[in-house]
């Protein structure tokens, strides 16, 4: 993956993820602060250049699994790749309305969607 890519969607992801973060609570806007204090971004790119070159292998899972999918995750999972795991026996949920970090957004609601699996 061109790093100008990178560069561009992490752009346009910071401006998606500040407006989700404004309605987050001081406290965990700041374990946030402190995730991100520890967090190496040098691999980063060997992670996005891994994934770009090597992607997902589509199979039945070796246990049952479940997908839960946010509007963020075709960024990370595309509709398509996630149509064909659940045809070979993945099951997947979606979360519409919410993004990335869906437990800080929506606890509640993530929860609903995981329950019956904990």
């Amino acid at each position: 993956m061109p790093l100008v890519t990178m560069g561009v969607a992490g752009a346009l992801q910071a401006r998606r993820g500040a407006r989700t973060r404004a309605g987050y609570t001081a406290e965990i806007r700041a374990s946030l602060d402190r995730a991100n204090g520890l967090f190496d971004r040098r691999m980063a790119v060997g992670v996005f250049r891994d994934v770009a070159f090597h992607p997902v292998v589509v199979a039945p899972p070796e246990v049952p699994s479940t997908i839960v999918l946010s509007d963020d995750s075709p960024s990370v999972l595309p509709d398509a790749l996630a149509t064909r795991l659940e045809s070979v026996g993945w099951e997947v949920r979606r979360l519409p309305g919410v993004h990335h970090d869906m437990h800080l957004e929506a606890p509640d609601r993530t929860y609903e969607t995981v329950r019956d699996l904990l």
